[in-house]
């Protein structure tokens, strides 16, 4: 279990970072086929990706997560993530985020050593 938090820090810092600094990288996160809900919109990844970039400057604080491993396995998990994004430097916005990660598939695709 500890393996499974350890993954879902890491995850957590290198996704709000990609997502404020490094927005063409968010792809990398998904698998082809990954059915992303935003604001209760079903979006695949390009379609999700090019939305992504296209959105003004981003500094995000993540408040809070939690992760959960899934059936027994810590390359499995589920992430819960809060917290807020302002954009422009405008006002802040509270998010939350669930998502379900393969670690296994994710350290593949990666451009950087995840762990």
């Amino acid at each position: 279990m500890e393996s499974s938090v350890k993954y879902a820090q890491e995850f957590v810092q290198r996704y709000y970072s990609s997502l404020d600094t490094n927005r063409n990288g968010i792809a990398e996160f998904y698998r082809e086929n990954s059915l992303i809900l935003w604001n209760g919109k079903p979006m695949q990844v390009t379609e999700f990706t090019s939305m992504i970039v296209n959105l003004p400057y981003s500094k995000t604080k993540v408040e809070d997560f939690d992760s959960q491993q899934v059936m027994g396995n810590d390359m499995n998990i589920i992430i819960v993530v809060s917290g807020t994004i302002r954009f422009d430097g405008k006002k802040p916005h509270v998010f939350s985020y669930v998502s379900f990660y393969c670690i296994y598939l994710l350290v593949l695709r990666s451009s950087t050593n995840f762990l």
